[in-house]
């Protein structure tokens, strides 16, 4: 059964002040505020947004103050490993971050937890040789197992592409092997394109006498023209969305991930036929929750698993989905 995203958020906050009452007494002889410091993968979409605007709502429940750093794109390992760098030499209590995967961030990591960090990574798992980093966000494999699944649902057979962005966060390789396993339980019927990853920031920056459109549909049609296109992340799903709006490309059913204006738009005109939503802001409200956890000694889930649900153009404008599809940040 799917809780409604007011009861969800409302369960989210119920716990968050029953926590708050333990939390007093642990935090009593704590002098200052938690210091934390989160590191989004992006600045500027509306994803992210919901992320930072959880764990602010967190931060002053739990006796925090929290400073939300980040690259203006969602792309580019270096940039988000020079804000880590940045952040360890501040020497912050807690250090949230959503991951690029990269062997230099999963350093820095190792390098803030040996320096007595706390790290909590959010949206997208962090990978070292331990579980001193602890979680929250999505389970992205069974994110892609249930995208493979609505497939199959749409599909009794056909040709299949799995598009993601060059660069991406580790939540998209999980939910790429998700997706492919489940897809191999019925392997005679589909037959799945390999799996393509786009530089979309130089395709809509290229120079040429091809709209950008044009460009990424011809990338993606050159092993056949799919029946299905699956999206791994939100700039896939948005680009491919729109390279599909603007030209005469022939109807393909498009699943994808998240939901932004522009995504809720390509659903409600049919191009976007399904997308699965996570729920950032409680990725930022329990990551925070995770942090002071720990700062305070108490006992810490190793992860916290958010909500998924599947948005379509039927039930997208239900009660129980349009305030996760249009926040009230």
């Amino acid at each position: 059964m799917r809780v409604s995203s007011k009861t969800k958020r409302a369960s989210a906050i119920m716990l968050a002040i029953a926590c708050f009452v333990v939390l007093q007494a642990s935090c009593a002889g704590h002098s200052r505020p938690f210091r934390i410091e989160l590191i989004s993968a992006s600045m500027e979409t509306e994803f992210w947004t919901c992320i930072r605007s959880g764990a602010h709502a967190a931060a002053k429940l739990y006796n925090a103050e929290i400073k939300t750093f980040g690259p203006g794109l969602e792309k580019g390992d270096s940039r988000q490993e020079n804000l880590l760098r940045q952040s360890i030499a501040r020497s912050p209590d807690a250090i949230i971050l959503s991951g690029i995967d990269s062997v230099e961030v999963t350093g820095l990591v190792n390098l803030a937890l040996n320096s007595g960090i706390k790290v909590v990574s959010v949206e997208s798992r962090v990978n070292t040789e331990d579980n001193r980093v602890l979680f929250a966000g999505s389970d992205n494999y069974m994110l892609g197992k249930s995208m493979a699944q609505e497939i199959k649902a749409a599909l009794a057979s056909g040709m299949v592409a799995v598009v993601g962005q060059k660069g991406g966060p580790l939540s998209a390789k999980e939910r790429e092997k998700g997706f492919l396993e489940e897809m191999a339980v019925d392997s005679l019927e589909y037959q799945i394109l390999e799996p393509l990853y786009f530089d979309f920031e130089a395709l809509y920056l290229g120079i040429g006498p091809e709209a950008p459109a044009v460009r990424i549909l011809d990338l993606l049609n050159k092993n056949g023209n799919p029946d299905a296109v699956v999206c791994l992340d939100a700039q896939a799903t948005t680009s491919i969305g729109r390279a599909i709006d603007e030209t005469d490309y022939t109807p393909v059913f498009l699943a994808g991930v998240d939901c932004s204006v522009e995504q809720a738009g390509l659903i409600e005109r049919g191009i976007l036929d399904m997308t699965l939503l996570q729920d950032p802001y409680s990725m930022g409200f329990f990551g925070v929750e995770l942090a002071t956890k720990q700062l305070s000694g108490r006992m810490a889930d190793i992860s916290i698993h958010t909500d998924v649900r599947i948005i379509t153009r039927e039930n997208m404008f239900s009660e129980e989905n349009l305030g996760l599809v249009f926040p009230i940040l």
